[in-house]
This record gives C-alpha cells, structure tokens and sequence, in this order.
C-alpha cells in the first residue's frame, strides 16, 4: 500500500502545482525596483496580462506600467479599449496573443488538468484494493497521458507562445533597455512555468510508484494463488494396480 500512497499524493502535488499554473498570470515574468523604491512586477499567463506597482499609482520610468490585470478574451474582442501602456499598439498585441496556437495550448492545458484529475480519483480508489484492478490500469494510462500533454504545453510555451510575446514592439523594447537599467529582471520564464515544469516531474515518479504498486500487487496475488493450491486438499488417485493371478 506504501506504493498506492506515495502514487495519491505525487500525483495531488502534480494537479496542486498545475492548478497554481493554471491561476498564476507568471508564464513571462518580469520585475523593475526604480530608485524611489517603487516595485514593479508582472507577467503573461495561459490567460491574461497582470501588472502589479507597489509604493506607488504608476511608473513612468523606464516605461508605463500600473496595477491592472487584461484577459486575452477581453483583449480579442472587437471592442476592447486599449490602456495608455499599450501606446496604440493593440493591434500588434491581439497578433500575437490571439492566434490559434493560443487556443491550442489551452485545449491542451485543460485536458491536462481533466486527465490528472482522472488519475488522482483512481489512485485513490487503489489505496481501498489489495488486489491488482482496473484502477491501477486506468491510473497508469491517464497519468502517461497527462505527462505527454503537460511535455506538449510547456513545448508550444517555450518553442512558440514566449518568443511570440518578445516580439509585440513594447516587450522587445523593453528588453532591449533592460540591459541599461539596475535592478531590472527582463521578460524570462517565470514561476507559473517552473510549476508546469515541477508538475511534469511530479507525474513521471507517480507513474512510477504506479508501476511499483502494481507489481507488488501482482506478485502477492501470485503468492497468494500458489498458498491455495498447496493449502487446497489433495484428491486420493484411484490405483490402477492390478495382482497378478497364479
């Protein structure tokens, strides 16, 4: 059972961190302290732009930034106003982060999610069986899966969505100061996308605990079948000997 538990909880730690990836607008994250000692943090998301300014309204300086948070589907409708740290360049924006290999990630995104659930439920569902069943079956197959989809989001982050971002005008600029500003951290991967990363890790030692709580079962099984068999009564045998006559 020591196997089926460790598999339960490797695989919540894998939905926890997903479902905090999922929440957390910190795929592209960057943060800038100016010499008034205003912070700024923010971030792209599977799902929208956040942008937090502490100690004060607004930064204007290196560039315009205040607490404000725009979901992609806000700012892929027809009508959306464009905030003043745009600069009129929300065209360029809705290029960008509103193309179809956005949906693609999040069908991917969702399914992965959907699938770990699947395999949290019957993993613990195999923490009530001493046998060998279905579950482990069901919680091996979708937990494979969940690994492949989650290996597939954060390629299309990494190889498509980031360097799409980088190249909106306001972004690339803004990389391109950093390297003449202290204490500014540049567009980089930030912490939602080293959770999505810890998830996929998180599934491969379940999938594995999964395999060695199988195979524990299946050998007490045979262990099991082999103590009936000898412990079963033994049916006498007829002889089929015969005296010879004088």
């Amino acid at each position: 059972m020591r196997s089926q538990a460790t598999a339960a909880v490797l695989s919540l730690l894998s939905l926890g961190c997903l479902f905090a990836a999922t929440l957390s607008p910190t795929w592209l994250a960057q943060s800038f302290e100016s010499p008034a000692n205003v912070r700024v943090h923010q971030g792209f998301g599977l799902f929208g732009f956040s942008s937090t300014v502490e100690n004060a309204p607004q930064l204007t300086t290196p560039f315009l930034a205040s607490t404000t948070y725009v979901s992609y589907g806000a700012l892929c409708a027809t009508d959306f106003a464009a905030p003043n740290w745009m600069y009129g360049t929300l065209r360029d924006y809705q290029s960008k982060l509103c193309d179809v290999a956005w949906t693609l990630t999040h069908v991917l995104h969702g399914l992965t999610l959907a699938l770990n659930l699947v395999a949290l439920t019957f993993n613990l569902r195999t923490l009530h069986t001493l046998e060998w069943t279905a579950a482990e079956t069901i919680a091996g197959l979708s937990t494979m899966a969940n690994g492949f989809l989650q290996l597939c989001v954060l390629m299309l982050w990494s190889l498509q969505l980031k360097p799409s971002i980088s190249d909106i005008g306001l972004v690339h600029a803004q990389l391109v100061a950093c390297a003449t500003w202290r204490n500014w951290s540049c567009w980089g991967f930030g912490p939602s996308f080293y959770l999505a990363a810890s998830a996929v890790l998180w599934t491969l030692l379940t999938f594995s605990a999964i395999s060695s709580g199988r195979r524990h079962k299946i050998r007490r099984q045979r262990k099991e079948a082999v103590r009936r068999l000898l412990d079963a009564p033994q049916s006498p045998v007829a002889s089929s000997y015969r005296e010879p006559r004088d």
